[in-house]
């Protein structure tokens, strides 16, 4: 599809390569629409365009898991990855955290799960101005692992998944900074739990659960989407458990696709202005 390069040492492209006449912006456009893999089979082709797959939001995947026999190594190799990043300024990551069962090789210390906990958080802090999508999914409730997302702006986080119990994460994020994001995933979390919040504002896919058993005495009747995420177009939302019949208000929002399912009592969708 591209011309190889045939000095891999030389960052800038030859003028009379016919690539490379073609304005960068141009590229980037092109780009936008590549598959991570896409991106990662162009970046081999020369610095030039490695340089231009990095701009149109090439990744590198890494996943920690604090069960894992391998963590800490996984760790220090993402560690050393983002002080590159941090020198050339040149680094996208696709971090998943995965703590579905947590600390089962480590659960026997409670000093080990602690550092294990913080080696964790300050590791997610670090890579936030770096991190290009994120995903977390616990199976607790673990109050360090969502302030370690607000510790720094995510100027790059396009994606960011979340599932776990008892999310408190709209407490935590309430300054976070994230101007670009616009994917979002939040399984399952209490809609008492909702609030608004910057860092959501210019979220345009949603993909919402909402489980009343999350907090036992919420009785939701209304929940304003419109309000909570006021960009959004692209809606799924789910609903279970819930004791009586909940509106979405979604007035003004421009929605293009549109899925509620709700396997207790009906779920409304109101798109009249208030």
């Amino acid at each position: 599809m591209f011309p190889r390069s045939t000095d891999s040492d030389s960052s800038a492209p030859a003028k009379e390569d016919g690539i490379y006449r073609i304005p960068l912006e141009h590229i980037l456009e092109v780009m936008q629409h590549f598959s991570q893999d896409d991106l990662r089979r162009v970046s081999k082709v020369s610095h030039y365009l490695r340089d231009a797959a990095s701009n149109a939001g090439l990744c590198m995947h890494a996943v920690l898991n604090p069960s894992h026999h391998r963590y800490q190594s996984r760790v220090k190799t993402l560690n050393n990855i983002l002080q590159y990043g941090k020198q050339t300024g040149k680094l996208n990551v696709s971090l998943v955290v995965d703590m579905h069962c947590p600390f089962r090789i480590h659960s026997s210390s409670r000093c080990a799960r602690h550092n294990l906990l913080e080696t964790l958080c300050d590791s997610i802090a670090r890579a936030m101005p770096f991190i290009a999508t994120l995903s977390i999914q616990t199976s607790e409730c673990t109050r360090g692992v969502y302030e370690a997302l607000a510790a720094a702006p995510a100027p790059r986080l396009r994606a960011l998944s979340i599932g776990g119990h008892n999310l408190r994460l709209f407490d935590v994020l309430s300054g976070g900074v994230a101007p670009v994001l616009r994917d979002l995933s939040i399984i399952p979390v209490s809609a008492s739990l909702l609030k608004k919040t910057p860092a959501f504002h210019n979220v345009t896919e949603l993909r919402l659960w909402i489980d009343a058993r999350e907090c036992p005495d919420d009785r939701p009747h209304h929940l304003n989407l419109a309000l909570l995420f006021p960009s959004v177009i692209c809606l799924e939302f789910c609903a279970y458990n819930l004791p009586s019949a909940l509106t979405l208000g979604c007035a003004g929002l421009e929605l293009r696709y549109l899925e509620v399912d709700s396997y207790t009592a009906p779920c409304f969708c109101d798109m009249r202005p208030s």
